[in-house]
């Protein structure tokens, strides 16, 4: 006869998770059994022990033996001759690899004095055989025998229902006897079939050890099984499905009905369980179809419904539901009929035409209209609706494709407006180009000739107060030059057709060139100008001089003219950054200040704020919109930070690229272009003032321009005499500058398609450049002439051989 002591549990391998997860089974199951029970791993470390083996050790607490060697636990409780047979007995096993059953007296603290009992110890092995611990049960003998007194009466039991067990073997579900405890007595042979085992006593003996720690709803294996045991005692039966495991660890999904039965004044317990494998795959393979089906459906865009020949809806998809409005799908089964208006936008009532274009899909297999419908809260509800007749289930049945119409309306609707909106955009476009056209061409040809010729007049022969005089009308005009072109470089921003021309200069030139400019402004005002460069800025940089000068210019002059008494400072340093160095610009002022609630939109175009504060102040408001245009062109930031009443603080960054002096050494050679007296140009401007100005200009490169005042004259000039470069005017009367170089091209059967012609315009509105270069010009120089810009063409243009130096 087998007793429990001889099956102890936990001799299956063990290794990592499968370790931890089988102390916490022992744990469940034995820590408050009956019998005494330790486990120590392969160095002889106690990982688990039973109450009733720390009480036979002298501690009401496992805790207190858990983590300790298996000598030392003996040896602190018991002596040094308790510790040295429980010694004994774990080598033994560890080497011979065997179990090891012994019947001692035992004097155990616990006791209170020597006993006679029975110690079964197994040894445990992991997953490639090697020893990994030991499990022992220790019993008394009196224990023993009470214990194999309850085993006779339970084989009485059975021999008294061999007639029974032949009936139950023959049965072709599982079928088990427990118990009125709830221990395992009997089992049928279907069960030995389904788990794989030969003989009862591997069941009876075993049955835990079929048992995962947890069953599928997440419950702990042994709690549920005796929450069921107890349904089943308190009830008379139960009905669950339960997961358990065959002999080879194959999961093994059960439906099972335990009976509780009386026998001579006490209860056992049946159980009959059936095989649900085959029943769980058919339900899987059923609930994937389904799945797919219902997931096809609702990931459809539009809303799908199926309806009955008679018009009766049978079901719909997750997208008609919301798009009606509804979250449940019953309630929009329900309510489908009343979701829409008495009539149809033809006047038909809703009722007589569902019926007439249901016919007419039923007859002809398909129908496609616009119906309106109602959303939930009454809402119009345009649906494009495609009806088609299927067969399912051997009927017919009509499936319902349903689009929402909302959206498509809506973006129509919007179509238009932005149809409208950009004709109308266009319209400012247009107007805008041509009144910025016209306001260059008509401020920049009065600007041309102040400028020019304030730049050609002699100032040696004037008084201190006509030299104060002079001074101010180019400052003045310097200025209302700088306001026309604020709004010239934004148009060519907005335009997307500003460029970027990256050449190598002296940025300590230009910082020494912005100085003297910033302390000239601030000479009338009681403002002191502080600037610095750091030490460790390289003398050549690469980039566009022309457009880091405007920026600095720009931060600069906000700074001064929004600090009327106090200090700007001005700082350029070399800094690091995450994509290498960068030029670090600082501009520092204790002027006016910005309130918080104005910071985001300083970089705004038009914005200025504080006007009563600031009523003196004059300027577009686009120069820190262009700034900021023009350092993120470059791919650098700016940040602004202030205190009203105390200062602003602008910083920017641009990324710094070291550039090449030899490089810029041989392009300065370029702004030293002198004529040879041989060379011959033609000057064509129908404004008398520009063609001095212009002339005045040449001179001092040693031109000896002819001049012409229309495009006709130019034209008969070119005929009668050979150009080697000739500067056109845009705006003429009669014909313009853009004609006159297409015909100049075209005539003479095209002798003069190498002739240099360079436009000469006040129009330098965004896209000009490309208009005259489109039209067969060659270059452009705007107005007012710089005299830099006016080397560079001299330069370009000009035959080798007609420059002397």
């Amino acid at each position: 006869m087998t007793t429990a002591l001889e099956h102890p549990v936990g001799h299956a391998p063990l290794r990592g998770t499968d370790s931890a997860r089988g102390l916490r089974y022992m744990d469940l199951v034995f820590k408050d059994t009956p019998y005494a029970v330790m486990l120590a791993d392969r160095e002889g470390v106690v990982e688990f022990c039973s109450r009733r083996m720390a009480r036979l050790l002298g501690t009401p607490f496992p805790e207190d033996v858990l983590g300790r060697h298996y000598e030392e636990v003996h040896r602190r409780f018991g002596g040094g001759e308790l510790a040295e047979g429980a010694l004994r007995i774990f080598q033994t096993i560890r080497e011979k690899r065997l179990p090891l059953h012994e019947e001692l007296e035992i004097d155990y603290p616990g006791e209170g004095a020597p006993r006679h009992f029975i110690v079964h110890a197994v040894p445990l092995f992991d997953g490639d055989g090697a020893f990994a611990g030991a499990t022992a049960h220790v019993l008394a003998s009196d224990e023993l025998v009470s214990n194999m007194t309850s085993r006779v009466q339970a084989e009485k039991l059975r021999n008294d229902e061999a007639r029974v067990t032949a009936i139950l073997d023959a049965a072709p579900l599982v079928a088990t006897i427990r118990d009125g405890d709830g221990a395992m007595v009997d089992c049928n042979l279907e069960a030995l079939r389904l788990f794989g085992l030969e003989e009862k006593s591997q069941f009876v003996d075993h049955f835990l050890e079929f048992l995962p720690e947890f069953q599928p709803d997440g419950e702990v294996t042994v709690a549920k099984m005796q929450r069921l045991f107890r349904v089943a005692a308190a009830t008379g039966k139960v009905r669950y499905e339960w997961d358990v495991r065959t002999a080879s660890g194959e999961p093994l999904p059960l439906e099972t009905t335990m009976v509780r039965i009386p026998h001579e004044g006490a209860h056992f317990y049946v159980s009959y369980s059936r095989d649900l494998r085959e029943e769980r795959e058919q339900r899987k393979a059923t609930q994937e179809v389904n799945e797919r089906l219902l997931l096809m459906l609702d990931s459809l865009k539009v809303g799908c419904a199926i309806f009955t020949p008679e018009g009766g809806i049978l079901d719909c998809n997750k997208r008609a539901v919301e798009l009606f409005g509804y979250e449940d799908k019953r309630e929009y089964l329900r309510d489908f009929f009343s979701l829409s208006p008495e009539f149809q936008p033809d006047g038909e009532r809703s009722c007589d035409k569902a019926t007439e274009v249901l016919r007419i899909a039923f007859e002809f297999g398909e129908n496609r209209f616009i119906w309106e419908h109602l959303s939930r809260d009454r809402q119009p509800l345009p649906v494009e609706t495609v009806l088609r007749r299927v067969r399912w289930a051997n009927q017919w049945r009509i499936v319902g494709y349903m689009r929402d119409l909302r959206e498509l309306r809506q973006a129509q609707r919007r179509s238009e407006e932005l149809e409208l909106d950009s004709r109308r955009a266009q319209a400012a476009a247009e107007a805008k180009s041509n009144f910025l056209a016209s306001m260059s061409h008509e401020i920049r040809t009065p600007m041309n000739a102040i400028l020019g010729l304030a730049d050609l007049m002699r100032t040696d022969n004037l008084d201190e107060q006509q030299r104060r005089y002079f001074q101010d009308i180019r400052e003045t005009s310097h200025t209302l030059l700088q306001i026309l072109n604020d709004i010239l470089d934004f148009s060519k921003i907005e335009a997307g057709r500003l460029e970027l021309l990256p050449a190598d200069y002296d940025i300590r030139k230009l910082y020494d060139s912005i100085c003297s400019i910033m302390r000239v402004a601030v000479r009338n005002k009681p403002v002191r100008f502080a600037s610095d460069i750091s030490g460790d800025m390289p003398g050549i940089l690469f980039g566009d001089e022309v457009r880091v000068r405007q920026i600095l210019v720009n931060l600069l002059n906000n700074a001064v003219k929004y600090t009327p008494e106090g200090e700007v400072e001005f700082l350029l340093e070399r800094a690091g950054g995450a994509g290498g160095d960068t030029l670090l610009v600082t501009v520092r002022d204790t002027g006016v200040g910005i309130r918080q609630e104005d910071l985001p939109k300083v970089f705004e175009k038009f914005e200025r704020f504080d006007s009563r504060k600031n009523s003196g102040v004059t300027g577009t408001g686009l120069g820190l919109a262009i700034t900021r245009a023009l350092v993120r062109m470059m791919g650098g930031e700016i940040a602004v930070a202030s205190e009203y009443g105390v200062g602003t603080t602008f910083t920017v960054r641009l990324p710094l690229v070291e550039g090449d002096a030899a490089r810029m050494d041989s392009c300065e050679e370029l702004y030293r272009v002198m004529a040879a007296p041989s060379t011959k140009v033609l000057l064509v401007d129908d404004s008398p003032i520009n063609l001095t100005v212009a002339l005045g200009y040449l001179r001092k490169h040693g031109v000896r321009a002819d001049t012409a005042v229309s495009a006709a004259e130019a034209i008969d000039k070119i005929r009668g005499r050979d150009y080697d470069l000739v500067f056109m005017d845009h705006m003429m009367p009669e014909m313009d500058g853009v004609e006159a170089a297409k015909l100049i091209r075209k005539m003479d059967g095209g002798r003069h398609q190498g002739l240099p012609i360079i436009a000469l315009s006040a129009n330098a509105v965004a896209g000009m450049r490309e208009a005259f270069l489109e039209a067969g010009m060659n270059d452009f120089i705007s107005k007012p002439i710089i005299p830099r810009e006016l080397n560079d063409v001299l330069a370009t243009w000009l035959p080798s051989d007609k420059i002397s130096g």
